[in-house]
């Protein structure tokens, strides 16, 4: 956990378990180290401690974030322009097959990805956040199709990685390879974006131009789409069940940065009703609850 010393407290004891004894106490210090298999010893130790009774705590814990999944829900159909990420995530995950592979890029792309993709059944998801690797997305997705040809392997970026490595579809063209490539255009490198607005500092160099990046895939012999509608964005979807290459889906999104949960402006109770109003009409977040006011229900 590279950002633990963001989230825990100072004085919280430490179990690491690995199968490698080499990474013992590799980031941090460990009160209790234990050599085997995470998975095995998370079913020993449940299967070792009594039930607790459910606490109010608890309940309002699992109602707020069935509150937070209902809320991503209810854009999925929005249709608004510059497109919100929802719909276009929502038409990933209706075509997704139960053991793709999705190669997620650095930046808002990340969030997005890990808040959306329904990466459940047999699938896997992999991204290089901790490294900032703008670009990821798409090389990894020609590794991921070169080791398992036999599996659908989704490529997600937002247009600023997606610029820096474009022109490694030729090589998807070359080997035939049937990726599906997503480009989330917003002419902004959002996650710079955001951290520049957080520290009070002037934007800069996070400004792109745009292009169609489907047309661009097309001259470079793979399938290409350009989307700016919710109808569009479901017509190219449907094109690309049948296409046969790759695929590049250029959708233009909105630059709406997404909902930064770290720093929640909601309880007019506790903040200052102003800021909740600007913050709840930017994000429209009308319909999220805090947890305050859930907890004093359940209580």
């Amino acid at each position: 956990m590279p950002f633990q010393s963001f989230f825990i407290g100072p004085q919280a004891k430490y179990i690491q378990v690995d199968i490698d004894s080499a990474k013992f106490g590799r980031r941090h210090h460990v009160d209790v180290p234990i050599l085997a298999d995470a998975k095995k010893t998370i079913i020993a130790l449940t299967d070792a401690i009594d039930q607790q009774p459910e606490t109010g705590w608890y309940q309002a814990a699992l109602k707020d974030k069935q509150n937070w999944a209902d809320w991503m829900k209810s854009f999925e159909d929005d249709d608004e322009t510059p497109l919100r990420v929802e719909p276009v995530f929502k038409q990933i995950n209706d075509m997704a097959t139960d053991d793709a592979i999705f190669q997620v890029d650095v930046g808002n792309v990340t969030i997005n990805g890990m808040r959306y993709l329904n990466t459940d059944k047999h699938q896997r998801f992999t991204t290089s956040g901790w490294y900032a690797t703008m670009g990821y997305a798409l090389p990894a997705a020609i590794g991921a199709q070169a080791e398992y040809p036999d599996r659908q392997v989704w490529s997600i970026s937002g247009d600023g990685g997606f610029a820096m490595v474009m022109q490694d579809i030729l090589t998807q063209v070359k080997y035939h390879m049937p990726i599906i490539n997503v480009v989330l255009t917003n002419e902004s490198l959002g996650f710079i974006e955001a951290e520049q607005d957080d520290t009070k500092q002037p934007h800069s160099g996070v400004d792109l131009i745009d292009a169609d990046y489907g047309a661009a895939a097309a001259a470079l012999g793979a399938t290409g789409f350009e989307v700016h509608t919710l109808a569009e964005l479901k017509e190219a979807f449907a094109k690309a069940k049948a296409a046969d290459g790759p695929v590049v889906i250029d959708v233009k999104i909105s630059d709406l940065r997404p909902i930064p949960v770290e720093q929640l402006v909601l309880d007019k109770k506790t903040q200052d009703p102003a800021a909740v109003d600007a913050f709840v009409k930017k994000y429209h977040a009308e319909s999220l609850i805090p947890f305050r006011q859930i907890l004093e229900d359940e209580e």
